[in-house]
């Protein structure tokens, strides 16, 4: 019997032999589900684990909102409009990736979220995009989070 793999620690595809999510599943940030059993099970490293994982497919997230909503890049004080489901990457240099809403009542201003909103994203929709300035520190406090929950990988 192998590994059993549930929730938040679960990554195999469902193209891969004993696939544990769905296409229609999120596939984001692979590498800290994988880096946080490599902690758990085998004693490993999370930082080395991700800073050596070369599949840049695992750094990947994605977000979705509604069609009532915008999504933008922010980048040097400019909304740059993008499509309403897009893949990116935590980066070091990029622009702040925000979900802008319409307002509750009329006449107030559109409400405006964060999306990984402490971190710079690089948008990757199309793989020849990926520039390779992948900020590690986001995915090794993530995979610390699944490791040490009561800490929220903090130590």
């Amino acid at each position: 019997m192998g590994i059993k793999r549930k929730g938040s620690y679960a990554y195999k595809r469902p193209n891969e032999e004993g696939a544990e999510i769905g296409w229609h599943a999120d596939h984001s940030a692979l590498v800290v589900r994988k880096a946080a059993e490599h902690a758990l099970l085998y004693d490993g490293d999370i930082e080395d684990f991700i800073i050596n994982h070369d599949n840049i497919y695992d750094f990947m997230l994605r977000v979705k909102v509604q069609r009532s909503h915008r999504l933008v890049l922010h980048v040097d004080g400019e909304d740059v409009d993008t499509q309403n489901t897009v893949r990116y990457y935590i980066s070091n240099s990029g622009g702040k990736l925000v979900k802008i809403m319409p307002p509750t009542e009329e006449g107030n201003p559109d409400r405006r979220t964060g999306i990984d909103k402490d971190w710079e994203v690089t948008l990757c929709n199309n793989m020849k995009d990926f520039r390779g300035d992948i900020n590690y520190e986001y995915y090794i406090q993530e995979a610390k989070k699944l490791v040490d929950p009561i800490l929220g990988g903090k130590k």
